[in-house]
């Protein structure tokens, strides 16, 4: 009896927040638009929509199905204003519905729902979901490339490239909170970009590495809560990816590490201004992370950290205004494919002492990720981490042969006694024990 009820209750919770008609339970779920769930920056003309039916009933199986798209979350409530309304359409379809109503706009947000009927007489209305557009034209761009023309910093250790992270900042102003604000970004080869000292996305070496030649993805990301009326500063740390060969003479490269950004800025009155990457930024490259790469691993000197410079008010009259860069040959494209992020946090199964201040630290797996690590460091005394994947047969050295040249090595120097050393604040993958 305590089963059946805790089943029971476990199942209207799950069908909660759906309309039915007709009785019975049947819902709604797994709303996509391209695959993707509300996705930011859709570049394609005819975004396919799909979603999944469940129901407490066996043999349940739609019928037919409605789709209305809207500009506003009110004119979908209210059925008006409709861009595209599909009527009643006898289909069992649920799956890359391709979208064939009015032409999207550029740098416009959509809203949409769909309605189901089912062969048990039952009809349900799912939840309102949204995708905005992409910049769909080149024209759309009004923000040029920048960076630090620097090749005087680039460094060459036999055929091993060393180049320092920069650091681009700019404050800009606004008359009032926006209702909306979208930010279009590309800091190839890899970012981490901030909003007023919060780290905007969750994306890890975004965006995805390409052939830079053909296409120059970009990311999306709607910053509207992080915005406010006045004063705003956009923060962005800029390291080298894959455009920036790693090994200076055997591996292609592209140029040094550039940026495309493009804040647009909607107010309730209809009025819109953009904030972009040009002359009047600022950066550096006298930052913590000294060295960026790949294959080599991250150098972070915490004796160069810059202090709050994502944030306002930030003193920046040290560094320097940055260089326009000359645009890569390839076209800017939004990415399409969802950048890496962390997925699943593990601990190590044992770590070992092996003398001399050394630690074997084993995850017990292979795997691709980023370290967080507790210790005590003394001030300006380098941790050095190294990654393998296997041991050698003594089980004190890691085994690197397989790895080549790549050195697979994160420094990490403390500026002062320290408890905790994080994980690396960039551009490094790594895999491990």
């Amino acid at each position: 009896m305590m089963k059946n009820t805790i089943l029971t209750f476990l199942l209207v919770l799950l069908f909660v927040g759906c309309k039915m008609q007709n009785g019975g339970l049947l819902d709604i779920s797994g709303l996509t638009v391209e695959m993707q769930k509300n996705p930011e920056g859709v570049s394609t003309l005819h975004p396919r929509f799909s979603w999944l039916l469940a129901s407490d009933k066996q043999d349940v199986m739609q019928t037919a199905y409605q789709i209305e798209v809207a500009t506003s979350e009110k004119d979908l409530k209210d059925s008006t204003n409709l861009v595209w309304n599909t009527g009643h359409v006898v289909s069992d379809q649920s799956s890359m519905v391709e979208y064939a109503g009015a032409p999207l706009e550029s740098n416009k947000k959509y809203y949409w729902r769909v309605t189901v009927w089912s062969n048990t007489g039952n009809k349900a209305e799912s939840c309102i979901q949204s995708w905005s557009m992409a910049l769909l034209n080149d024209s759309d761009w009004k923000a040029q490339w920048i960076g630090l023309n620097d090749s005087v910093n680039l460094k060459l250790d036999g055929d091993r490239s060393i180049l320092p992270a920069r650091y681009l900042r700019k404050e800009f102003d606004l008359q009032s909170k926006p209702k909306r604000a979208v930010l279009y970004i590309s800091g190839i080869g890899s970012s981490v970009c901030y909003m007023n000292g919060e780290r905007i996305g969750n994306d890890v070496f975004g965006p995805l590495p390409t052939w830079y030649d053909v296409s120059v993805p970009y990311l999306t990301y709607d910053v509207t809560s992080m915005i406010k009326n006045g004063t705003n500063t956009v923060g962005v740390a800029l390291g080298n990816g894959r455009y920036l060969s790693m090994r200076a003479h055997s591996m292609h490269g592209f140029g040094l590490p550039r940026l495309i950004a493009q804040l647009n800025v909607e107010y309730d009155n209809g009025e819109t201004v953009s904030i972009i990457s040009d002359e009047s930024w600022k950066a550096t490259s006298k930052g913590p992370i000294t060295e960026n790469n790949e294959f080599d691993g991250e150098k972070y000197d915490a004796r160069l950290e810059l202090g709050k410079w994502t944030e306002n008010g930030y003193d920046d009259s040290a560094w320097t205004k940055v260089d326009l860069m000359e645009s890569p040959k390839g076209k800017l494209v939004a990415q399409i494919s969802p950048s890496l992020k962390v997925m699943e946090e593990i601990k190590p199964v044992s770590i070992k002492s092996v003398g001399e201040g050394r630690y074997i630290v084993d995850m017990g797996q292979n795997m691709v990720g980023l370290q967080q690590v507790k210790l005590t460091g003394k001030k300006d005394k380098p941790i050095t981490m190294r990654f393998a994947e296997v041991l050698k047969d003594n089980g004190t050295e890691l085994y690197l042969d397989n790895l080549r040249s790549a050195l697979v090595t994160d420094v990490y120097t403390p500026a002062r006694m320290v408890s905790l050393f994080g994980n690396p604040r960039l551009f490094i993958m790594v895999s491990s024990l």
